[in-house]
């Protein structure tokens, strides 16, 4: 892979909106697939923006909604249908007239199931990773690859976060794997790949440093050497460190918006 590109955008709200990316061209040297890395000091930030945001859900690249209107990009927003008019598909969990405003739609306590063991307190570098609940060797793949960086490395922690089920055998099985593992989170909402936006958000708790999909591959001593001695050698505050495509936006359906 090329190494990473130097700052290549500038957006209006640095409190906000992130101040350096990389070109759309270039993958960073310690990822494959998508995913993006927040300091602590913006993640709150953008947590509390998210939470205003009007639209249901963004293919992957989440972000690039928050970010639309700095980036210069159209504002794309679903706030509710006509139940009488409505014509368009019918996602489980969202009949036609739901709320798709996302202030709405958050809870305080999004956590439903999480290891009540779990001590976070030494964790500098948490990442998140959105999964299915069904996803069981998805996971176990990354908890012996990649993953296992973590059990040399006590400030660094990857947990997987998954939406609820209703299927009750499902749920006692994940319920095991919590207790297994203790790396799994099921917070609020159906587990549903129109609630991918949701779960992003709610992964996006400030305590989370970067989020991810359960199809990619992270290099964590890469990330951590960056993050340890890189990023943390001078003031970056407002970074956000990732994969941005350059095409035009995609308007896959009324559900989505690549």
């Amino acid at each position: 892979m090329r190494p990473p590109a130097d700052s290549t955008k500038e957006f209006t709200d640095p409190s906000v909106c992130p101040t350096y990316m990389y070109k759309g061209d270039l993958f960073p040297p310690f990822l494959s697939g998508s995913g993006y890395i927040l300091p602590q000091a913006v993640i709150p930030c953008l947590y509390e923006q998210t939470r205003r945001l009007p639209f249901l859900h963004i293919d992957d690249v989440f972000v690039t909604g928050f970010c639309a209107e700095a980036c210069g990009f159209m504002r794309w927003a679903l706030i509710g249908t006509d139940p009488r008019a409505y014509k368009g598909p019918i996602v489980k969990g969202w009949p036609p007239g739901k709320s798709r405003d996302m202030n709405q739609i958050m809870v305080k306590n999004y956590i439903v199931e999480h290891c009540s063991n779990q001590d976070l307190s030494r964790v500098k570098l948490f990442i998140g990773v959105k999964t299915v609940a069904t996803h069981f060797e998805a996971c176990n793949t990354t908890r012996e690859t990649w993953a296992s960086f973590q059990h040399n490395h006590p400030d660094v922690k990857v947990m997987f976060f998954l939406g609820e089920v209703e299927d009750l055998q499902l749920l006692n099985h994940l319920k095991l794997e919590i207790q297994a593992h203790c790396d799994l989170v099921i917070v609020h909402g159906l587990d549903t790949y129109q609630n991918v936006t949701m779960k992003t958000q709610l992964g996006l708790n400030p305590v989370v440093s970067m989020i991810m999909d359960d199809d990619s591959y992270l290099n964590l001593q890469q990330l951590h050497h960056l993050i340890s001695h890189r990023l943390l050698a001078r003031p970056f505050d407002n970074a956000l460190i990732g994969f941005i495509f350059g095409g035009e936006i995609h308007f896959g359906m009324q559900w989505e918006l690549q």
